[in-house]
């Protein structure tokens, strides 16, 4: 069966009126709407215009990467004057907690046409897994309008389909149950708690009528990928999205080899993190964004703090869209996403806690197991995880690995938001 080419393209090839058949033609859009966005962003917002003096349009995309860089600093310092439209036209604000000293939080604004920027994104993007007339349920929030799982739900009714909102999951005996009972085909939520839904669908010796699920907020390690399509035997999808990209921005193929970015609203580069050059397609460093097609608060050239690279050469599927691999967040250096590449492939976990005290080099490990068959089998465990962190390359780092186990069972207790290593002492 040939492979399907990636749905965004087709999408945006439609939208934009232009031909993806080669990088060429998409550069020369990109130029184009770079240039009339630095021109937008100047002439409306009071802290562009100081920002962008004495910055002339670019010829090419690379006279842009000689532009000044943001980061979420800049966000929480500018506030309202960062605004390019009257605050009567802002329809959504999303306040983001930092871990900086002071504090201060970070907020991201949206007009009503921005969000439906992002509803369109979802209504095509979803075609990638499910069609009209089929039911899809949503384990993120829904309830506020505007929310992530709100603006998806308003995309797949476009497409079609059924959406039923469900938010996180708690119980997984309730979970499985409406999932029967409403019969549902696809599924979007977290990672680690599709992981503990497969884990009981497979002790509980449940056959889940999914075809495809789409997994979101946090890093999809390839054992919980692998472990979520044989529990409950689906196709498994990645996504990446963040508040300052409007909540999403790049999605997986049925090639499964990185995620395609919705170039037509997103112009992404790849910096080192300290020079902030960009760098080649393969390489690793931080991901920044551009915002080409928002107009409340557009963002130029904003490092997100994500370890990430885009993979080199053209996806099997023919899509000439970039395609991403993210690798957990800079200041970690990675190591969450191999710490969580390591512990997931042992058997029945599914999820855990992590702290570290940097002077012992000690790792503390809290692992939750679905059922009770870890019991009586401590020793084993700690072994294993020994020697999965070794083959992750993590020993020097990690010297000392107590470990303690515990259980869930029909109610779960993970983790909903983007994993972290917590750092004893701060």
């Amino acid at each position: 069966m040939p492979i399907k080419t990636c749905v965004l393209d087709d999408w945006i090839e439609k939208k934009e009126n232009i031909t993806l058949s080669s990088r060429k033609e998409l550069n020369s859009w990109h130029l184009e709407r770079i240039r009339a966005l630095l021109s937008f962003a100047g002439e409306n917002s009071q802290w562009y215009r100081k920002k962008l003096t004495g910055f002339p349009p670019p010829k090419s995309l690379e006279a842009f990467t000689s532009f000044p860089t943001m980061d979420g600093k800049d966000l929480t310092d500018a506030g309202l004057s960062m605004l390019c439209v009257s605050q009567g036209e802002i329809s959504r604000v999303v306040t983001l907690r930092t871990s900086g000293t002071e504090g201060l939080p970070k907020r991201i604004f949206y007009t009503a046409s921005d969000q439906e920027l992002t509803v369109d994104f979802f209504h095509h993007g979803m075609a990638e897994l499910t069609k009209a007339g089929e039911t899809v349920m949503v384990f993120l929030p829904f309830e506020k309008k505007g929310s992530v799982g709100d603006l998806l739900m308003q995309g797949l009714g476009r497409l079609g389909a059924y959406p039923i909102g469900f938010g996180i999951i708690n119980s997984l005996e309730d979970c499985a149950a409406r999932l029967l009972e409403k019969q549902v085909s696809c599924a979007v939520g977290i990672p680690v708690q599709f992981l503990a839904l497969a884990e009981y669908c497979r002790q509980q010796h449940i056959k889940l009528p999914l075809k495809t699920v789409l997994l979101s907020t946090d890093h999809l390690p390839l054992p919980v990928r692998e472990r979520i399509s044989s529990g409950l035997g689906c196709e498994v999808f990645d996504h990446f999205g963040m508040t300052e990209t409007g909540l999403g921005c790049a999605l997986e193929c049925s090639v499964h080899k990185g995620m395609h970015i919705r170039e037509n609203d997103i112009y992404a580069e790849i910096l080192h993190p300290v020079t902030h050059a960009v760098l080649e397609d393969g390489s690793w460093g931080e991901l920044a964004v551009t915002t080409l097609t928002r107009r409340g608060m557009p963002l130029l050239r904003y490092r997100t703090g994500d370890l990430a690279r885009f993979l080199p050469g053209f996806c099997a599927c023919g899509s000439v869209l970039k395609r991403l691999e993210c690798g957990g967040r800079i200041k970690e250096k990675g190591l969450t996403v191999k710490l969580d590449e390591a512990l997931f492939s042992i058997d029945t976990l599914v999820d855990y806690e992590a702290e570290y005290e940097p002077m012992e080099k000690m790792l503390s490990l809290k692992l939750k197991f679905m059922g009770d068959g870890f019991r009586g089998n401590q020793a084993n465990i700690e072994m294993k995880v020994k020697r999965a962190v070794s083959e992750q390359g993590l020993n020097p780092v990690f010297e000392k690995i107590p470990v303690s186990c515990y259980s869930v069972d029909r109610f779960l207790n993970a983790y909903a938001g983007k994993r972290s290593i917590k750092i004893r002492g701060k």
